[in-house]
């Protein structure tokens, strides 16, 4: 399975008072340095710098934590070659010839150090007492950090010794206990053994400690890879070795040689990358039932911090809708009120409005019916007696009389010419409308009554 793509890492190391991360940053395939931040032990860690938002679902982060040397185990076994996804089933065959506890009561997990010769290959198998990794990992928890890997610094610091030639690595301070020291032996250009030397308290401990590394030398020489003497290497610059470089040249007899030892930083970066590339084993040493819960606590803090903020986001709604809704019937109110105020003088325009606009209709008809009355007396036909002329409703205009039988003629050409005549160039009248002229004989004599209507052409009828 392909190493998952993590865009960011944090290497945390748990001290008695201060808590280390280191950050990196992936840049292309490798990761490079971003920082060191250091953290009171009894301060947790902020949530954003350990990925716990949600920003870990477009960004996640790997966070590894180093587990105290003190409570892991290493050994070093010769392998078959295979792929990745068989090295673990095939180291725990071997499991319990390895591991110094019942296999369940304790976690593990293997590194390949390389390829050798004849086919084979060096595994590294770090194992972990079950209870001291879950005490371990509650006060992680404490500090709020749920990591997704547990590793030891020991294993980086094994692969940037790359030993040119063959003899013996004494790593003061990668055991966690400052008596005591791992000793590597790299012989035919593999990782061939890993013991534990302690330096004595009293006496010769020069000579105690050389008793030691022979006896370990002796049993090299039983199983076949220490050919020749061993050269002897004290790597300095790890914590604890202070008093170790006296003791060795005291037993050895000045035959070490010093050599430096890499810089946690450095450890932190390696181990980054070595965790990033393990794919499907990300976990390392950290308990299956334990990158289970970490992965569903993280879904459930994802969703509840999901439901608070849109809790959140509701209330702020209502809130701004009573807040517009107040505003609004503030300014409801406000209308309310100004219309009120003004209900009266509205009142008073609408009757001074109403008392204008009959003043208005009254002096229209005023003047409309002197025009009606002039150009009736203007063009009635001499002979034609005008009896009536009436208006009703505001807008009709009724004419009647006699006339001769034989005015009959200019009666109609009065009607016509009367329905069409214009004021100022408009129509006064209008054509199409009113009664038509009618005339009978007049039962008095030779002559007929006549009468018509015309309604006049006004803007608007009141």
């Amino acid at each position: 399975m392909g190493a998952k793509k993590w865009p960011s890492c944090n290497v945390f190391q748990a001290g008695s008072d201060r808590h280390r991360v280191w950050r990196f940053d992936l840049k292309g395939r490798r990761y490079v340095a971003r920082g060191t931040e250091t953290f009171p032990a009894g301060q947790p860690l902020p949530t954003g710098q350990t990925g716990g938002g949600w920003q870990s679902l477009v960004q996640p982060k790997l966070n590894v934590a180093w587990l105290p040397a003190s409570q892991v185990f290493l050994r070093v076994v010769q392998l078959p070659q295979c792929s990745p996804e068989e090295l673990a089933p095939m180291v725990e065959l071997q499991l319990e010839k390895l591991s110094p506890l019942p296999t369940n009561q304790m976690v593990w997990k293997v590194d390949s150090l390389g390829d050798g010769e004849a086919g084979l290959q060096t595994v590294l198998v770090t194992m972990a007492e079950l209870d001291a990794v879950e005490k371990f990992l509650g006060t992680l928890e404490a500090a709020r950090l749920f990591v997704n890997r547990l590793d030891v610094p020991a294993v980086d610091q094994l692969l940037a010794l790359k030993p040119e030639s063959d003899g013996a690595w004494i790593l003061p301070g990668l055991t966690g206990v400052p008596h005591k020291a791992l000793v590597a032996w790299w012989f035919g250009g593999r990782l061939r053994s890993l013991g534990l030397i302690e330096l004595p308290a009293e006496g010769n401990r020069g000579a105690a400690l050389r008793d030691q590394l022979l006896q370990m030398a002796w049993a090299g020489e039983i199983e076949g890879w220490l050919g020749s003497a061993p050269r002897w290497h004290l790597v300095v610059g790890l914590e604890g070795q202070e008093p170790w470089l006296t003791v060795l040249n005291e037993g050895l007899q000045g035959q070490i040689e010093v050599v430096a030892a890499t810089e946690p930083g450095e450890l932190a970066l390696s181990c980054a990358n070595r965790a990033a590339q393990s794919g499907a084993r990300v976990r390392g040493l950290l308990p299956e039932a334990y990158a289970t819960r970490y992965r569903q606590q993280a879904t459930d803090r994802l969703w509840m911090r999901g439901l608070g903020a849109l809790l959140v986001l509701y209330l702020a709604g209502l809130l701004a809708y009573f807040a517009v809704l107040g505003v609004e019937n503030w300014r409801l109110g406000s209308v309310q009120k100004e219309v009120r105020q003004l209900g009266p003088a509205y009142t008073n325009a609408l009757e001074l409005k109403a008392t204008f606009d009959v003043l208005n209709d009254l002096q229209e008809l005023k003047y409309a019916a002197l025009d009606c009355w002039k150009l009736t007396s203007e063009l009635v036909p001499s002979g034609v007696q005008l009896d009536g002329l009436n208006f009703s409703d505001g807008a009709k205009l009724t004419l009647s009389g006699t006339a001769p039988e034989d005015a009959v003629s200019d009666l109609i050409d009065f009607s016509a010419a009367l329905r069409n005549v214009k004021v100022e160039g408009k129509p006064l009248f209008r054509p199409e409308e009113g009664e038509q002229l009618s005339y009978k004989k007049s039962p008095r004599g030779p002559e007929v009554s006549w009468n018509f209507t015309l309604v006049l052409k006004r803007s608007e009828v009141r």
